[in-house]
């Protein structure tokens, strides 16, 4: 409960925003309804915008793309999971965590959800080469305005 999600058709800074979750934007928490792990078996954009969408109104907190950008940060780099749809399957954003660094700066890589049974968690360098190696690196699409000096205060 509390992790956000957002959801895009396509990839890239020209990605379409599709709806986003304000809490059990998890992976696992997405597989536990039915309706989640339809989003993950899509196929088609079309069939992807739909499974979104009925998944958020049974979790009840549909947020559609017309009701504009939710968040107080820029994109969904902040967010916590994000979800993508294109070259005809579902993708999930992970990222390589550096210290001190805000979190929609960090490097974020696309990697689709059939191989997260694979991802390694015990060493921190083998789970970052793992996310990093041989994959895309997400632009995310610039959602709203930057207000991060309004969340950490200013200097």
């Amino acid at each position: 409960m509390g992790t956000a999600a957002d959801f895009y058709v396509g990839k890239g800074k020209d990605a379409e925003w599709v709806g986003s979750i304000s809490s059990d934007g998890q992976f696992n928490s997405i597989l536990r309804r039915s309706v989640g792990k339809q989003i993950m078996q899509c196929l088609s954009p079309q069939a992807f915008k739909h499974a979104v969408r009925d998944f958020i109104i049974d979790q009840g907190g549909w947020i559609p793309p017309e009701h504009k950008w939710p968040w107080k940060w820029k994109n969904s780099g902040t967010t916590g999971p994000s979800y993508w749809f294109f070259d005809g399957k579902v993708w999930t954003a992970k990222v390589v965590w550096i210290p001190k660094m805000w979190a929609a700066d960090m490097p974020h890589y696309y990697v689709p959800i059939d191989e997260l049974a694979n991802e390694p968690h015990e060493d921190k360098e083998e789970h970052d080469r793992w996310i990093s190696h041989g994959r895309e690196r997400i632009e995310f699409p610039t959602m709203g305005p930057d207000l991060r000096f309004d969340l950490i205060g200013r200097n």
